[in-house]
């Protein structure tokens, strides 16, 4: 039995030695200016399960940068990091749900997403959904709820947050 642990353990181990050196590599890649090799480490590490790779992986099928543009690749790494509850990943999924980019567009699933990645403290995520409980969009309209999650994101210094406080009006709350 112990065998098998130490086993499991060094797999592991490897595993978390080779994200890092493949997201390493990914880093040095994109500064050189070679999106093409950046993406080909990031597809390595994506793969080994690092979320922070799944989602930068999405991010670069979404813009087509080292990678041909492809939307409905973007939201499936997207998913992956998202699952694992990366608030990135949420986030993304959220914006391709709510923009039926590489999905089919969903309020509703927007407005799941998005709430997961704001009760992170993601501050775009905090806006979008406020955004969307004062539109009533994939949710049931709150006002109330709306300024509470804009107020949230402006706590972080989301520009748009601090316009739409700047811009609310007495009668709005």
């Amino acid at each position: 039995m112990f065998v098998v642990y130490f086993q499991l353990l060094c797999l592991t181990l490897l595993n978390k030695i080779k994200v890092i050196f493949f997201d390493s590599k990914a880093r040095l890649s994109s500064a050189q200016g070679r999106d093409d090799l950046a993406a080909k480490w990031q597809q390595r590490s994506a793969e080994l399960g690092s979320v922070r790779a799944q989602n930068n992986l999405g991010v670069r099928y979404s813009l087509g940068r080292g990678v041909p543009r492809d939307d409905v690749e973007a939201a499936r790494w997207y998913k992956r990091a998202a699952d694992q509850g990366d608030s990135y990943g949420q986030a993304n999924l959220g914006w391709a749900f709510y923009d039926g980019r590489g999905v089919t567009q969903s309020y509703e699933l927007a407005f799941i997403w998005y709430k997961k990645a704001a009760e992170q403290g993601h501050p775009a995520s905090q806006f979008n959904l406020g955004i969307m409980y004062s539109n009533g969009l994939g949710t049931s309209m709150n006002i109330s709820k709306a300024w509470e999650w804009i107020e949230k994101a402006a706590e972080q210094d989301f520009p748009q947050a601090k316009v739409e406080l700047e811009n609310r009006s007495p009668t709005s709350e």
